[in-house]
């Protein structure tokens, strides 16, 4: 895992300009983020909302996880598929399900539709704890330190997944 904030960030960038360059820093600012709070009409998770601030999640890629639709601003894809969401708002979709952030909680859901079965996972306590597992699963891939089954196991027990499964897919 990362040991510290600043060490996943710097991994998001490198592996951003990598995967979709070029990387450009984050262009949001509480301003902007009170009048997207105000639109949307909830608060963000205080984890969720200190990562936007840091990262730029307009094209991010992480693995088979896409944050937005690749074609308009984060916060305007969030605006546009979270209007009437209720508790749980819509961040990303990949080959682990649709991914959501628990606006009352923080944490972070994956849901994913086989056949006819609904399928829910807790992915994480918050959104932090969340992008530092996929973060550490994407960096383990590259370095193949540890079988992917080895690394879903790590992150699910130090991030508070219900499941380590949903992370073979990430």
């Amino acid at each position: 895992m990362f040991d510290s904030r600043q060490n996943l960030v710097a991994f998001i960038e490198d592996f951003s300009n990598l995967v979709n360059p070029p990387y450009i820093a984050p262009y949001l600012s509480n301003v902007k983020l009170n009048e997207f709070e105000q639109q949307l009409g909830q608060k963000l998770p205080a984890s969720f909302r200190d990562l936007l601030l840091l990262c730029n999640f307009d094209s991010l890629e992480l693995g088979s996880t896409i944050f937005g639709n690749g074609s308009d601003s984060f916060l305007e894809y969030l605006l546009s598929t979270n209007q009437d969401s209720g508790e749980f708002m819509k961040i990303a979709v990949g080959e682990i399900g649709g991914i959501f952030v628990s606006t009352k909680t923080g944490e972070i859901w994956a849901q994913y539709i086989d056949g006819d079965t609904i399928n829910q996972n807790k992915l994480a306590d918050d959104f932090e704890a969340f992008l530092g597992g996929y973060a550490f699963i994407q960096k383990n891939r590259m370095e193949k330190t540890i079988s992917l089954k080895e690394a879903a196991k790590l992150v699910a027990e130090k991030i508070g997944s219900d499941d380590y499964r949903p992370w073979l897919h990430s």
